[in-house]
């Protein structure tokens, strides 16, 4: 049995395991590939002489082969929110594997109240879950109402007094 070889060539985004690189195999034999994408990238598919959306991806070496692994930017969750609150997770910017549900929860900050979502969302749900397909930018809007002004306890004020005479 003859030998072939296989060429993985390299990606933006992350890399292999085994490293891009051309290796060589016998005939037959099985190669497995695992595609490791950087922090904020997500692994898409294998192109060239395999295509497959697996991972890792198994095959036989039957001939020479080139791969590609593709990754893609994770869509990005920008939150934010107004002086009178915050959220959890903290506004900023997050990434997410594609079909990911976040959970997002307003949290006013005293005397004050969520009012609702403005951005990629609407309403006032408590909490917002936003499933993560594409891009997203959600804004928490709160207001700040008036604080109680008694404080303390009730006492009864003596200064006044009310006679009658006869």
């Amino acid at each position: 049995p003859g030998g072939f070889t296989l060429t993985i060539q390299p990606a933006t985004g992350g890399t292999t395991n085994p490293v891009p690189g051309t290796y060589n195999y016998t005939s037959g034999f099985q190669v497995q590939v695992t595609a490791v994408p950087d922090a904020i990238y997500e692994f898409v598919s294998w192109t060239g002489s395999i295509y497959s959306t697996q991972n890792p991806v198994t095959f036989t070496m039957d001939g020479n082969k080139v791969i590609q692994v593709n990754f893609r930017v994770k869509p990005k969750l920008t939150i934010q929110s107004n002086e009178f609150g915050t959220t959890n997770p903290v506004p900023g910017v997050y990434y997410y594997a594609t079909g990911t549900q976040v959970q997002i929860s307003p949290i006013p900050k005293t005397y004050c109240i969520f009012i609702s979502w403005s951005g990629d969302a609407t309403g006032s749900n408590d909490p917002l879950v936003v499933t993560m397909n594409s891009d997203k930018s959600i804004s928490a809007y709160f207001r700040y109402i008036y604080a109680p002004i008694a404080t303390g306890r009730k006492v009864l004020n003596r200064t006044f007094s009310q006679a009658e005479y006869i």
